[in-house]
């Protein structure tokens, strides 16, 4: 799962981008939900994809980290425990927990609810092979399982190919909003 370019100064909706996926790289089929950009809304989309979209037949959820159009913090911890099933979030970088309190502090338009759901985050550092790393939150798995899954969902690149997927489709069919 990842969202779509957005434009940051322009308020709106962008989208949230689905790719189910076999662990073997047979992809099952697309799916997106709209959100609002700085919204709340992003647990709920994540939520009816899971339950009523194309993802009521998947496992495990893998997103690229936990925030999606521009602030919209999902709370995946809340979305293991509703739905049942494993969430790994990863993102290249370690997150700079700090500036992105002092960033909704200043700009969220609802501050508690994004401080409560980044009070949450506690990303791990992955190791992959090639001396490659990743940093993870992890919901309902393992930090051990989840590194496991994450090199195994590898294909090219540093990303996991779910991930990956939704990114590209997500840049070629919003990359002009």
């Amino acid at each position: 799962m990842d969202d779509s370019p957005f434009h940051r100064l322009r308020r709106g909706d962008c989208f949230l981008l689905f790719t189910l996926m076999r662990m073997d790289f047979t992809v099952e089929g697309f799916d997106r939900r709209a959100i609002e950009v700085d919204g709340t809304d992003s647990t709920s989309a994540v939520e009816e994809i899971l339950i009523n979209g194309i993802g009521k037949n998947a496992d495990l959820l893998m997103a690229n980290g936990i925030t999606f159009c521009g602030f919209n913090l999902c709370d995946f911890n809340a979305i293991s425990n509703r739905v049942g099933i494993p969430v790994i979030t990863v993102t290249r970088k370690d997150p700079d927990i700090d500036s992105m309190r002092r960033a909704i502090e200043r700009h969220h338009p609802e501050k508690e609810f994004a401080l409560e759901i980044l009070s949450r985050s506690s990303p791990s550092k992955i190791e992959l092979p090639e001396g490659k790393t990743l940093f993870a939150n992890v919901f309902g798995i393992g930090l051990k399982e989840a590194g496991s899954l994450i090199s195994r969902a590898i294909k090219t690149g540093l990303l996991p190919e779910p991930i990956r997927l939704s990114h590209l489709v997500g840049t070629g069919m919003f990359k002009d909003r």
